[in-house]
């Protein structure tokens, strides 16, 4: 099963126990006795598993097998060819190393929509560092680019970004501050990130956000993005 299971090392750590992902196009092929076998022989309490929203066959398998439904991933995607030009912003700014400690405050409590919330297994507190230690390696390395919103006085929001093979850019984390909600600063802060993916020679951007999240799949959806792919998320727990 070495090829339809495995064990998320980073989520493993972060989280406290071990935490799997089975692939899905293997469902049909695993029997749910190899399945509880494989996880208890890695200790593992909690299993991932990510399939098309169109994959009948996984479905039905999780379904019959004690996976739970905790999430839909809507990806969606944005061409840069007739993106033109944007007005740079003079609040947006790259991250610095003095930024960490105020961009993961914003990230500590904004995030409520993500699986990991909805499903109450998962400890609060390591959820919230989740984010917390997102940002931060997104802006030591993670990241090919972290910018931010500096109104002069505070950062009120930021934005992560990837650069991926086939000149595609991926949008990765995306948080304004509570104080500033309704600014319409994520508007301002996904542009800037597209205007800094067409520099570098982006032919698409990609983004990833949660299906019970209509404010993030409407700030997208506004700046031109349209749905790629949806998927279902499940949790299985032993």
């Amino acid at each position: 099963m070495s090829n339809s299971c495995n064990v998320l090392t980073w989520d493993s750590a972060h989280f406290g126990f071990n935490i799997g992902k089975v692939e899905p196009g293997f469902l049909s092929e695993l029997s749910h006795e190899e399945l509880t076998d494989w996880s208890r022989q890695n200790d593992v309490c909690c299993l991932y598993l990510t399939c098309e929203i169109s994959d009948k066959k996984s479905i039905s398998y999780a379904e019959k097998n004690g996976f739970r439904l905790v999430d839909m991933r809507i990806t969606l995607e944005k061409y840069l060819a007739n993106l033109g030009d944007i007005e740079p912003i003079n609040e947006i700014r790259y991250s610095t190393d003095a930024d960490v400690p105020h961009l993961k405050a914003i990230a500590h409590s904004i995030y409520h929509d993500t699986r990991f919330y909805y499903d109450e297994r998962f400890p609060k507190d390591k959820v919230d560092t989740l984010y917390e230690t997102w940002i931060e390696k997104s802006h030591t390395g993670f990241a090919d680019a972290v910018l931010v919103y500096d109104n002069g006085n505070s950062i009120l929001g930021y934005i992560s970004c990837h650069l991926k093979a086939d000149s595609v850019g991926n949008i990765g984390l995306v948080g304004v501050a509570e104080t500033a909600q309704g600014m319409k600063l994520g508007g301002k802060l996904v542009r800037s990130a597209l205007a800094w993916f067409a520099e570098k020679g982006v032919i698409k951007a990609t983004v990833v956000t949660q299906g019970r999240n209509l404010r993030a799949q409407r700030l997208y959806q506004r700046e031109g993005f349209i749905t790629s792919s949806i998927e279902l998320i499940f949790h299985k727990w032993f």
